[in-house]
């Protein structure tokens, strides 16, 4: 570049320069130089004077390109500019504080130190976000410039895999993830920590819309990132010590992912958020941006957040934006303390949110719905945020706070169709977490250093973030081992994990920093989607088994020990030489014997780690999934729906629903549907691993569209073949569908019972296909005077003890698959003598039947008879008793009548006679 034009490329940039520091200076950034009255005030032409500077430092760096075509007269019109604009900028001023003073962690405190050197570095940071914004590079001598793009492979996430960054498949609103990975396009503008532990490999984006997602459709349908893409989000990743830089965009800043590195070293599966101002991102200023009412001020919402959580005069409600608590805490001095109680507020949220962030995606897990981490951590922090916007000051450490937001979240989830306590009961959990937080105040006591209270808070973080989460991995709502988060046990915890975490902190300047993760490589052919390898019986007759481990990513030395360990216990070991650190691959063997006793189809979890020849533990790696699978189980078939009749038989009325289970993931599983013996179809298809349930009806339509559900003998086969390739026994279940009424008859419907029958009933009936008879009087229910006996094809009753009246003796036929059917039988009980009264005759009439010619009229009124009822009346002779004449007469409304003719009469001889009536 000629001389000419750097002196023109100078006056454009502190043009550009002035004009943008004047705008913040006016607007919502004027915190970022605070000013106050007039005394010690420092010109602005100074400030400018410093940046000046380093701009010819820039263009020393050729950071900034002008034109070479442009005018001298348009350069001299741009430095006349820049002198109108600095005059008008004469006015405004900073405080600086007396020499030597330390700036304290007060709200009056100013922004700007006194000292040169860090004058300079906070000018530094201003001068970089305004040559982001003008489209220069920054000058930051501690970093080299990140690149435009970034990229990581499928299967060791090359590029960000080395800052151990989650694949953006974790993010929520993105239709990625998985194989090829995504292309990120970094806009360079602001720079930041993010404080968790120092996440490393984070991913920062600017929320432009606020909607909490990454905003990544993919259009053209190939798993990457690419321009035009990310709609509104700009991007940055953390580095090891939590920084980011080079952040585009303007928004709320939010973060997912990375590692923990020198807090805990586990993956951070939760959401971190904070105004687009703040330079620092922890769960504190996550709680800022919940609690942010729409078009308030940032610093109101952070006063009233310092106030929430009972921050007193030790530290302002701009520390909770800039002050780097890990950072301050080490540093020593008087703000030490101040520093770490930030640092313990911000573990106890966090431990709130990872908990509860955790026992989320396990519940949608349970109820076989998706859901992403950032996802659940937005639910979370919601349910947070609306718990505390009704309160006035709250401790993370007591448990009705926590079982207030736990129980939020829990009402918000019921109403996707999700409950916690499919996982674990709400209550156990909330004490769970009160528990691990309520450790802070002793450890932090106890610790004899900054550092070491550091380490101890970080225990704490440890025991959500492994211990809680793995506990909820394997829950099932009863099932949660609340045992382990009990204070005496958390006490017995803390003593194992101390080396653990003790281990893991941030190196000194010039000290080599923990080894990064390894990854192991899979070998089986599966999808990249869930790597697994697989060791089937004949890959387990060898004597040992071989692994291979890639170490790019942990930044290997000659000397250094990688550890191998399945399920958390270290299975082999070795030293690394030179030829493995320069490929990057080192092969371990395990005997074959460890894998011996274990049940087929079982998956371990194997992990690997490098640790330096220091001693200094590295990153334990992502883990892969070992299956052990030496054959295949049969799958379970169960009929799910009711079973009518007789339970167990497998004979319903009801139409079936059929579950199956014991499903392994990836096998191939065929479902044969028989009727009456004879085939309806077949099918199949890949599993997921996941017990279902189906009708019978919908596996019909499936297995042949044309068929119908109708009654009959049904025969479903269940065989499932393993993706080593074993097939298993077959599962057969048998079910009979009948949904027709038993047969049912009776030899009469209606039956009259007399004093001649004693009240006794046998009733006949005729029911081939009932497995069942039951048998009742309507208006005596369940009287056992009754005596009520089903035998022989016969109904037995004893209605003796009833008074005269109607009955309705009910007779029911139910059949195996609980069909039923009944007949109403009329009982008629009369068990009364009836009486006779007879007309126009008395004691001692004589009859003279030669005396007339017209036949003798006997006449009757009858109570105590029915209609229709037979009577005899009879001509008894008193000298022998013997019955000379009948007839056989039916009662009609309530009377009787008999006629003798008088030929017959003149056959009798002449005698007494009696009249005699008897019912047939």
């Amino acid at each position: 570049m000629k001389r000419g034009a750097e002196v023109a490329a100078t006056s454009r940039g502190l043009d550009a320069v002035k004009q943008v520091i004047w705008a913040r200076l006016s607007g919502s950034d004027r915190r970022l130089i605070r000013t106050s009255g007039s005394d010690n005030r420092i010109s602005l032409h100074v400030l400018l004077l410093a940046v000046g500077s380093l701009l010819a430092e820039a263009i020393l760096a050729r950071t900034l390109q002008p034109a070479d075509t442009e005018t001298e007269a348009q350069e001299e019109s741009h430095a006349q500019d820049s002198s109108a604009n600095l005059e008008e900028a004469k006015s405004p001023g900073v405080t600086v504080l007396p020499e030597g003073q330390k700036r304290p962690l007060r709200d009056d405190a100013p922004l700007i130190d006194d000292d040169l050197t860090e004058a300079l570095k906070s000018l530094r940071a201003l001068v970089n976000r305004t040559l982001g914004e003008i489209g220069a590079q920054p000058l930051d001598d501690a970093k080299a410039p990140s690149p435009n793009f970034l990229s990581w492979k499928s299967d060791d996430w090359s590029a960000l895999g080395a800052a151990g960054v989650a694949p953006l498949g974790a993010a929520a609103g993105g239709g990625g993830g998985g194989g090829g990975g995504p292309v990120i396009n970094v806009a360079p503008t602001a720079a930041g920590t993010v404080v968790k532990g120092y996440l490393k490999g984070a991913v920062v984006w600017r929320d432009a819309n606020n909607n909490g997602r990454f905003d990544w459709v993919d259009a053209n349908n190939n798993k990457r990132v690419d321009p035009g893409e990310v709609v509104g989000d700009h991007v940055a990743i953390t580095d090891e010590q939590g920084k980011f830089s080079q952040l585009g965009g303007v928004g709320t800043i939010r973060v997912f992912g990375g590692v923990d590195l020198y807090g805990t070293g586990l993956d951070f599966k939760g959401i971190l958020s904070a105004p687009e101002s703040a330079t620092v991102i922890t769960s504190i200023t996550t709680l800022i941006e919940a609690l942010r009412q729409p078009g308030e001020g940032v610093a109101i919402a952070a006063s009233r957040v310092k106030s929430l959580l009972g921050i007193g005069t030790e530290a302002s409600a701009a520390d909770l934006l800039t002050l780097d608590p890990i950072d301050a805490a080490l540093a020593g001095g008087t703000n030490s303390a101040a520093a770490l109680k930030l640092y313990a507020l911000s573990a106890a949220i966090s431990n709130l949110f990872l908990g509860a962030t955790a026992a989320t995606k396990k519940a949608f897990a349970s109820a076989a719905k998706p859901i992403s981490d950032v996802e659940a951590a937005n639910a979370v922090v919601a349910a947070t945020a609306s718990v505390l916007s009704s309160q006035s000051q709250v401790d993370f450490a007591d448990k009705a706070l926590i079982t207030a937001v736990i129980t939020q979240l829990d009402s918000k989830l019921q109403g996707q169709g999700v409950a916690l306590g499919s996982v674990v009961e709400p209550m156990a959990l909330s004490e769970a977490i009160a528990n691990i937080n309520g450790l802070f105040v002793s450890l932090v006591a106890n610790a004899s250093s900054a550092r070491n209270a550091l380490i101890a808070l970080a225990q704490t973080e440890y025991l959500v973030q492994n211990d809680l989460t793995e506990t909820l991995e394997a829950s099932t709502g009863s099932g949660f081992d609340s045992g382990r988060f009990t204070a005496s046990a958390l006490q017995e915890r803390l003593a194992e994990i101390t080396d653990v975490v003790g281990s893991i902190n941030a190196p000194a300047n010039g000290q080599r920093a923990a080894p990064g993760r390894p990854f192991l490589s899979v070998d089986s052919s599966l999808s990249p989607e869930a790597p697994q390898e697989i060791l089937d019986e004949k890959r387990l007759s060898a004597p040992k088994q071989s692994f291979n481990v890639k170490l790019g990513n942990a930044s290997p030395q000659a000397g250094d020990v990688l550890r191998v360990y399945i399920d958390g216990q270290e299975v082999a070991s070795k030293t690394l030489n030179e030829a493995e650190v320069t490929s990057a691959l080192a092969a371990v063997e395990i005997e074959s014997t460890r894998f011996a006793g274990v049940n087929e189809s079982t998956v371990l979890r194997m992990t690997a780690s490098v640790d330096s020849a220091a001693g200094v533990k590295g990153l334990v790696s992502r883990p892969l999934q070992v299956l052990v699978d030496t054959g295949v189980v049969a799958p379970k078939l169960v009929l799910s729906s009711l079973d009518s009749g007789i339970a167990g038989d497998g004979i319903t009325n009801f139409p079936p629903t059929i579950s199956v289970a014991a499903i392994e993931a990836r096998a191939q599983l065929r479902l044969e549907v028989l009727r009456d013996g004879v085939s309806l179809g077949t099918s199949t298809s890949l599993s997921n691993g996941i017990d279902f349930a189906t009708s019978l009806s919908n596996l019909l339509q499936s297995l042949a569209p044309s068929s119908t559900l109708i009654d009959g003998s049904y025969r479903i086969i269940a065989e499932q073949t393993d993706k080593v390739g074993h097939v298993s026994d077959q599962a057969i279940l048998a079910i009979t569908l009948d949904r027709v009424a038993p047969q049912l008859s009776t030899s009469q419907n209606a039956v009259t019972l007399n004093k001649l029958s004693q009240g006794k009933l046998s009733l006949g009936f005729s029911s081939p296909d009932a497995d069942r008879l039951r048998a009742n009087v309507l208006e005596r229910p369940n009287d056992a005077s009754l005596g009520i006996q089903i035998e022989s094809g016969r109904v037995i009753a004893d209605f003796a003890a009833l008074p005269d009246g109607r009955y309705t003796l009910r007779l029911e036929a139910f059949d195996r698959a609980g069909n039923s059917s009944f007949v109403d039988v009329s009982i008629t009980l009369d068990q009364s003598p009836p009486t006779i009264a007879f007309l126009d005759l008395s004691e001692g009439r004589v009859i003279a039947p030669y005396e007339s010619d017209q036949p003798w009229r006997i006449s009757a009124t009858v109570e105590g008879l029915a209609d229709g009822t037979p009577v005899v009346l009879s001509l008894v002779r008193a000298s022998d008793g013997r019955s000379v004449l009948s007839r056989e007469v039916t009662v009609l409304n309530q009377a009787v009548a008999a006629v003798f003719e008088v030929n017959t009469l003149l056959t009798l001889t002449s005698d007494r006679y009696q009249i005699l009536a008897q019912l047939t």
